[in-house]
């Protein structure tokens, strides 16, 4: 459960949205970091692929790679 609500976050955000972000607040209760450089990256792994899809609950944006919450990358 934990690693599906760390891909989601509270309310609506637009691609326009997200980049003026720094960081975003997951509801698993993380925060992620958005990084702008060309591309976007977001917690400094998941690359963009698609943006703004609408869906009824939100707004979805499809990543490249699966995001693991900071306490389950953490070994010990």
């Amino acid at each position: 459960k934990r690693q599906l609500l760390f891909h989601v976050t509270a309310g609506s955000v637009d691609s326009e949205a997200l980049v003026r972000q720094s960081s975003v607040l997951t509801l698993e209760g993380s925060s992620m970091s958005v990084e702008v450089d060309g591309d976007v990256l977001l917690d400094s792994r998941a690359g963009l692929v698609t943006i703004d899809l609408r869906a009824r609950d939100g707004i979805v944006h499809v990543i490249d790679t699966v995001l693991t919450p900071p306490a389950l990358d953490d070994p010990t």
